[in-house]
């Protein structure tokens, strides 16, 4: 079971103190998505992963967090509005926010994972275009990530993250000659490749390529 407290926390860049849900602790059942999202019970916690001041807007993991941001820059309109997006959930438009602080901040990678868990967010809202764009964004982003971390996990996630947002010449274009030493990573790129040449967006989790005959 996930179980549930309330903590203080300082906010960063206006000094206020607020208090916010976060996670005791929690378990998984089951495989993640290709794209990483975890089974339940801990996908269920994502509303606890990032907290939003109540006085100046500043939004990350937590609030405490250490930013370059200001007031003057939450105050923004492009921050205010998530550059014009308009979100299905409210979920989403923290993580985008976050995203946009992150991004600020240049720690690229951070700012990559939160659009990972916008577009997450966004499919528990059926926002199917938001997600869509977004994802396509964070395949991006990703990309920049790679140049200095590229490992098979990104590989792998950058792979869902361009078939999911209908990206298909393209994954199959940049990953047709990528090899991967690890075996289910092997199998998991092949399923990803046979899925985008029939140009599938869905949700596909590693259980379904775990369960394919060899």
């Amino acid at each position: 079971m996930t179980t549930y407290f309330t903590a203080e926390y300082t906010c960063a860049v206006c000094g206020q103190r607020h208090p916010f849900t976060v996670v005791g602790s929690t378990n998984r059942f089951g495989y993640p998505d290709l794209d990483l999202r975890p089974a339940p019970m801990e996908r269920d916690t994502i509303h606890t992963w990032v907290q939003t001041c109540p006085d100046c807007g500043y939004t990350a993991g937590t609030i405490d967090k250490e930013t370059s941001v200001d007031e003057t820059w939450l105050s923004r309109e492009a921050y205010k509005t998530c550059e014009g997006i308009a979100f299905g959930s409210q979920l989403a438009a923290k993580f985008y926010r976050s995203y946009m602080v992150h991004l600020y901040d240049d720690d690229i990678e951070r700012a990559a994972y939160n659009l990972l868990y916008c577009a997450w967010a966004c499919d528990d809202a059926r926002d199917i275009e938001n997600a869509v764009k977004v994802r396509a964004k964070a395949a991006d982003l990703f990309a920049e990530v790679s140049k200095t971390n590229d490992n098979d996990d990104l590989k792998l996630l950058r792979m869902d993250l361009l078939r999911r947002s209908g990206q298909f010449d393209r994954l199959l274009n940049e990953y047709r000659t990528v090899i991967f030493s690890d075996d289910l990573y092997k199998r998991i790129a092949s399923f990803q490749m046979k899925r985008a040449i029939v140009h599938d967006t869905g949700c596909h989790s590693v259980e379904e390529v775990v369960m394919l005959p060899k």
